[in-house]
């Protein structure tokens, strides 16, 4: 049986959303979300997000989409 590998997505796009002075709730209004959703993303509590949530942080963080997929990878490859 293949042990399933988690992914840290929270930790880099809470990184990147501290690098450029965002706050929780700036991050939420871009997304239509609310900055507990964002919050929960964070701290890994939700791990399949969608593309649609991905693409819009990307945009907010001025970045495309694969730029932040280059982002969680190289931040993975340390684990």
């Amino acid at each position: 049986m293949q042990s399933k590998e988690k992914v840290k997505i929270g930790k880099v796009i809470r990184r990147l959303r501290l690098e450029r002075g965002l706050s929780l709730e700036e991050v939420a209004l871009h997304c239509d979300e609310d900055s507990n959703f964002i919050r929960e993303i964070e701290v890994e509590k939700h791990q399949d997000l969608g593309l649609t949530t991905l693409y819009l942080i990307a945009k907010k963080f001025d970045m495309k989409l694969w730029e932040l997929f280059k982002e969680i990878e190289e931040d993975n490859k340390v684990l």
